[in-house]
């Protein structure tokens, strides 16, 4: 038989038997699919996917206030604790912000149709601090060796006083965890404790109803912060104030001139 023969016939079995297991694949697949009679393991583990557990998909930072808001549609994730007026001062009282960190802060206040966002970059470095605050009157606040420089884009000029104490948070409208080892036990409604993914919160609601007037507050117990704050007047949200990034760090590493107070002309 010639060399040519044998090849034409080992062509022709070759594609036979393609043809044959392309007719049982589909075959099999056919009796798959619509479960026709039980196959073997070995046979299903080949040919039948079993459907992966796909988790459910963690809240992420932006909802944070949400999840406090509601636990009882979390309380499966999370731990929420219940606190007293006593064991909120207690805890707070107890806990304080980084000696030096960069935070990033948004507040925005309405009045009727207006509203004004101002964007703040707190440096703190011990007892130094470089504020940035943008919106309509950009401000850059320094403070020192017991002196504060504050330059204002209204007036393009620039001021210098003696200063003992400083508080980043009354020269940017960011309020910080003091401001509720003061307030009164009657205007506080709700607190809350919650373990989450992204750390340990305290959620706090103030109400007013002489003035009719709501607050609501998550606090950072990690960083000593307070993290967002809503407050309503007749049920409108009239300000708002959003920390976007908050780092603690051992050195700011600014340059020596960061801190030193200019000569205002």
């Amino acid at each position: 038989m010639k060399i040519s023969e044998i090849a034409k016939r080992i062509v022709k079995t070759a594609a036979g038997l393609s043809a044959i297991a392309v007719i049982c694949f589909a075959l099999l697949f056919f009796i798959v699919k619509y479960e026709i009679f039980t196959l073997p393991d070995f046979i299903k583990e080949i040919f039948v996917k079993t459907p992966e557990t796909v988790p459910k998909s963690e809240p992420d930072e932006e909802d944070i206030f949400t999840v406090l808001k509601s636990p009882d549609a979390y309380c499966d994730k999370y731990t929420f604790t219940e606190l007293t007026i006593k064991a909120a001062r207690s805890l707070l009282s107890s806990i304080s912000e980084p000696a030096t960190f960069y935070r990033e802060s948004q507040v925005t206040l309405r009045d009727g149709a207006d509203e004004m966002t101002s964007l703040c970059k707190i440096y703190k470095d011990k007892e130094k601090f470089k504020l940035y605050i943008s919106g309509e009157d950009e401000r850059t606040v320094i403070h020192s060796g017991g002196k504060t420089y504050i330059w204002t884009s209204l007036t393009g000029k620039s001021v210098v006083y003696n200063s003992d104490s400083f508080s980043y948070c009354e020269e940017t409208g960011i309020c910080d965890i003091s401001y509720f080892l003061s307030e009164g036990d009657n205007a506080l409604s709700e607190i809350r404790l919650a373990q989450t993914n992204y750390g340990s919160y305290l959620y706090i609601s103030f109400t007013y109803e002489p003035l009719n007037q709501r607050e609501e507050y998550i606090i950072s117990l990690d960083y000593g912060i307070v993290d967002r704050a809503y407050c309503y007047e007749s049920d409108k949200l009239v300000y708002t104030m959003k920390t976007d990034k908050f780092t603690p760090v051992e050195s700011l590493d600014l340059d020596a001139q960061a801190f030193e107070i200019p000569i205002s002309k």
